[in-house]
């Protein structure tokens, strides 16, 4: 076979190898080893394809709470062509290095008490207290009570004791009897804060459109588990 086409060949084999280990990590192999007697000159060509494993980079942060990890860049496996003959190196694809996040801020962990609050409710105008990160008023009864946030997406929006939550928090919420759930902090409240700094009580408030939502009245609930996914913005 022409060594030139093999070597072509040898190149998109070994490419499709290293693709499988970045997306199954099924497979330690480490380089893939092709010899070629051409015929015509006489000549051993000795042809190799080695993967180069990702490197981890770890940030240390403040906004998640004590060793926490979040995977900010998922890593991948590169492939280098090396031609022991020519002693020439050409590179396939590149190693893209994983970037995780390691907390260093106060534990997340709390229990409390749901409640739930309507837009609309009495001496309310429905905008919440604090700024969106894009530096944006955000009126429950114009935009809603969902927050899209960069890292979770499409999520609820909370009041929270201001003593304890600060704007932007990412809060996972666990009911006894139903699935977790994740919210904001993007509003405050006097009760909330009230029952924090009189008797160190946690009672998180769930943002509804209005007070004539039958779930504002389900939503009471008590001994619930707070988590904190991240410190703010």
């Amino acid at each position: 076979m022409n060594s030139y086409l093999l070597q072509f060949v040898g190149k998109w084999i070994s490419f499709l190898v290293v693709s499988m280990t970045s997306l199954f990590g099924t497979y330690n192999l480490k380089s893939v080893e092709i010899i070629n007697t051409n015929d015509n000159s006489n000549k051993s060509m000795n042809v190799t394809h080695k993967i180069v494993e990702y490197e981890t980079i770890v940030n240390r942060t403040s906004k998640l709470p004590l060793n926490t990890k979040r995977i900010v860049k998922k890593g991948k496996n590169g492939l280098v062509y090396e031609n022991n003959e020519t002693k020439t190196v050409e590179v396939i694809k590149k190693a893209v290095n994983e970037v995780i996040e390691l907390g260093t801020g106060p534990a997340g962990q709390f229990h409390g008490r749901l409640t739930a609050y309507g837009a609309d409710c009495k001496g309310c105008s429905g905008t919440v207290a604090y700024r969106t990160k894009e530096n944006k008023n955000h009126n429950l009864l114009r935009d809603g009570v969902i927050y899209n946030d960069e890292d979770y997406g499409e999520i609820r929006i909370l009041a929270a004791p201001n003593d304890v939550f600060q704007r932007g928090t990412i809060i996972e919420i666990t009911r006894e009897s139903d699935e977790p759930f994740i919210g904001v902090v993007l509003d405050t409240g006097g009760a909330l804060n009230s029952a924090w700094r009189n008797d160190q009580r946690i009672i998180i408030d769930l943002a509804f459109e209005t007070e004539k939502d039958p779930e504002v009245y389900k939503t009471t609930s008590n001994n619930v588990k707070y988590k904190v996914l991240r410190w703010g913005w």
